[in-house]
């Protein structure tokens, strides 16, 4: 009966792509990835493209512009906002006055009558559409927080052994 060959998927995996990033194996075996640690990552955009960017282009509606000029710091913050996505970023600026106003026009309505119900379905999709690109410009909650409040304890499997 032959046995020869390797078998299919046999041994050893691949690990992480390197990528400014260091793979240590640690005491327990595990692999722990290191990322950036201590290093300040240099910022997206430079000083005279950034001032650039923080002035609302001509072509932006009156609202648009008040919402570019609102969070066009943070998006440039949170390295989202750079002269290749100023295109996008003028897009939410322009939801965000379609929304805005759609939401004034209910509230002058009353949002318990019959003439705001075609505007409160128009609200709820284009809210999500905000909401969505919000999210592309890291300008919204994801869910979770970005930072852990308290480090995780280190998990030592040893720690068993010699308790006993």
């Amino acid at each position: 009966m032959p046995k020869g060959g390797r078998r299919i998927g046999a041994g050893r995996k691949p690990g992480p792509a390197w990528h400014g990033r260091g793979v240590v194996l640690g005491l327990d075996g595990t692999r722990k990835e290191h990322r950036y640690r201590g290093v300040e990552l240099p910022p997206a955009v430079s000083g005279e493209e950034r001032e650039g960017l923080l002035k609302a282009p001509a072509g932006l509606s009156v609202g648009a512009r008040a919402c570019w000029e609102g969070w066009a710091e943070q998006a440039i913050a949170e390295r989202t906002l750079t002269p290749a996505t100023a295109a996008g970023f003028g897009q939410m600026c322009e939801r965000w006055a379609y929304v805005a106003t759609i939401a004034a026009r209910i509230e002058t309505l009353g949002a318990g009558t019959q003439e705001a119900v075609p505007y409160l379905s128009i609200y709820d999709r284009m809210a999500q559409k905000l909401e969505g690109s919000l999210a592309r410009f890291k300008l919204t909650a994801f869910g979770k927080p970005a930072t852990s409040d308290k480090p995780k304890a280190a998990v030592n499997p040893w720690a068993a052994v010699a308790g006993k």
